[in-house]
């Protein structure tokens, strides 16, 4: 678990922060509001394939390639206008970021109810249920898997967003493949910071937190 800001960016700040990445990553064309629905392009499956902060996380497959995505949604019922507002522009940097360590969120939908996002598909599972089923990683294969965690958190910092729930099982796998890459997921504690706020909140998974962040030092 991670320390993180007591408050949210400024939408000002929030927009800036945008502004400056638009050269990186095009969001033209994958940012979607009605009257274009995610079931439009995508069918979803009932079958869960995890479950996030926010709930759980499907499996969709693409009605033009047949490709399979994995769906995630926040719910917007009860969500104030600012709220709402600082949720879009986040979700927006989100969309813009493009690492071969994390997961590249591909499309957005935005309905009266609900923030649709369209994610790759990880279907090699999590860095936790490979620990577990091996029981010991050799030194090379353990130093090759923490390098990649830190390429992805470095990336996401140098983009300024704080994750606040770095664990094992938030790292998946591309594929089955013994050398497939890792990727981290589920940025649903995730904020995007001002280095200049400090990180005062503590949230995240209790069995990952660390001691200082439960009592609060």
């Amino acid at each position: 678990g991670n320390k993180g800001s007591s408050g949210t960016l400024g939408k000002a700040g929030a927009t800036t922060r945008l502004q400056s990445k638009q050269a990186r990553v095009s969001i033209e064309g994958r940012y979607h509001r009605l009257p274009q629905r995610l079931e439009d392009d995508y069918e979803l499956d009932t079958q869960a394939l995890g479950t996030g902060y926010n709930g759980a996380v499907l499996l969709a497959r693409s009605r033009e390639t047949g490709a399979k995505f994995a769906v995630k949604a926040f719910k917007l019922t009860g969500v104030s206008r600012e709220k709402k507002d600082e949720l879009v522009t986040e979700a927006e940097i989100f969309l813009r970021m493009d690492h071969p360590h994390v997961v590249r969120l591909m499309h957005i939908y935005e309905g009266e109810d609900k923030l649709s996002l369209v994610m790759e598909c990880m279907e090699g599972g999590e860095l936790f249920d490979r620990v577990t089923e091996r029981k010991i990683f050799c030194e090379n294969d353990a130093a090759d898997a923490t390098y990649q965690m830190l390429l992805a958190v470095n990336y996401i910092h140098s983009e300024g967003v704080v994750h606040r729930d770095l664990k094992l099982e938030n790292f998946l796998y591309e594929s089955k493949e013994p050398n497939a890459a890792l990727r981290l997921i589920d940025f649903g504690f995730a904020k995007v910071w001002d280095s200049t706020t400090l990180m005062l909140a503590s949230c995240g998974s209790i069995a990952y937190v660390s001691p200082d962040v439960l009592q609060g030092d």
